[in-house]
């Protein structure tokens, strides 16, 4: 009964801790203005370790004029710096003809939102500005597609940010879709069985 007791409390303060940490987040957020998110359509299953290089198609435009060529263009580059950047992989860069030397995954996808920031004092009330992309992973050599997402970014309030801010968090947001099955967060029960010791 004991052993329920303490089990039933741990898991409490880790909720509660939980919600703590992410309302900082959300604090911050709102503060600096930025935020990328991440909807899993298909998670990925695959134990994506295996791999030892990423590479990164062109975006496309599924809205047509609507997002600026620029950001679409250039959100292969930063996909790829935002990917060097958090450093999972030994090979990261643009996709490329002919078989790849290792286990390769092919990452790409499509521009299927877009707002943009607001401007002068319509910008303090309004939290609309928006960059999705509905994202793949696939394994390079087979085309099999691993997961698919919509990865997003959002500037949320009338600090800092433009057009491009937008773009790169939406390009880190692709990045954390592979690189979060990469690196599997343990849920919060896995956490407490662990320490535990089951």
């Amino acid at each position: 009964m004991r052993e329920a007791t303490r089990v039933a409390i741990a898991a409490a303060l880790a909720l509660c801790l939980a919600g703590c940490i992410s309302a900082a987040k959300m604090g911050v957020e709102e503060m600096t203005g930025r935020k990328a998110d991440v909807e899993t359509i298909q998670p990925i299953t695959a134990d994506v370790r295996e791999y030892t290089a990423v590479q990164v198609e062109k975006f496309t435009s599924g809205v047509g004029g609507l997002a600026p060529a620029a950001l679409v263009d250039g959100l292969q580059a930063e996909v790829i710096a935002a990917f060097k950047e958090r450093g999972l992989f030994a090979d990261v860069g643009p996709a490329s003809e002919g078989a790849p030397a290792g286990k390769t995954l092919l990452v790409g996808g499509m521009v299927t939102d877009y707002k943009q920031p607001d401007r002068g004092a319509k910008r303090v009330l309004s939290k609309a500005a928006l960059f999705s992309v509905n994202t793949f992973v696939k394994d390079k050599a087979t085309g099999q597609e691993l997961g698919r997402a919509i990865a997003r970014g959002r500037l949320t309030t009338m600090f800092r940010g433009d057009e491009t801010t937008l773009m790169k968090e939406a390009a880190k947001s692709v990045a954390r879709f592979l690189d979060e099955a990469h690196t599997r967060t343990p849920g919060l029960m896995e956490k407490l069985k662990s320490k535990m010791g089951e």
